[in-house]
């Protein structure tokens, strides 16, 4: 099935709701729809896409608060609002972490680094512009599925769009002192 638009609140702004129907669904959400449903081994589709939904749905949080949430502010701190204000941290599968926190591993770990060097942490070389790549000392991954899964049905993509309840599925965002994991498996039947 194709994707189905959100369901925003009545009392949206008919200025908000344009917006979110000309573009954002247009330009990111519905793309997102698609490549959940992937890999699809048998046709010979094995890629997960992972890093693709990662940086949309991430790249839709930097740019509607850029858009529509504040207009003063640097990228980061509008990004970092939005989702500490916004985001409903509070229907996580497990404990939340606070939304400071975890809107900070958001920009830090995953946004920046999948915008600005292919996923990858650099440094800057003292006293120059040049980068270099480095390591780190805790993991820090983009996790959908396992090796082997098929991409999500149609009923769990659209339990995904749905903004009335919290699909079962692990959660956002796990953060523990030598691991941060962004994503996770829905766990619908």
């Amino acid at each position: 099935m194709p994707y189905r638009p959100l369901q925003l609140a009545s009392d949206t702004p008919a200025v908000v709701r344009a917006f979110v129907h000309e573009s954002v669904e247009n330009l990111c959400f519905k793309d997102v729809h698609t490549m959940l449903k992937l890999p699809q081994p048998s046709m010979g589709l094995e890629a997960g896409l992972n890093f693709a939904i990662a940086h949309s749905l991430l790249a839709a949080i930097g740019g509607i608060p850029a858009t529509l949430y504040a207009s003063e502010g640097e990228p980061g701190e509008l990004f970092l609002g939005v989702l500490r204000d916004y985001y409903p941290w509070t229907r996580e599968s497990q404990p939340a972490l606070k939304a400071e926190a975890a809107a900070g591993y958001l920009y830090e770990l995953f946004r920046n680094p999948l915008t600005h060097s292919l996923g990858l942490f650099t440094e800057r070389i003292p006293n120059s512009t040049r980068r270099y790549v480095v390591g780190r000392k805790d993991a820090v991954k983009i996790e959908r599925l396992t090796p082997g899964d098929s991409g999500l049905g149609e009923p769990e993509v659209e339990a995904l769009e749905d903004c009335g309840a919290r699909p079962t599925m692990s959660a956002t965002l796990t953060a523990v002192p030598d691991r941060k994991v962004l994503g996770g498996r829905s766990v619908l039947g």
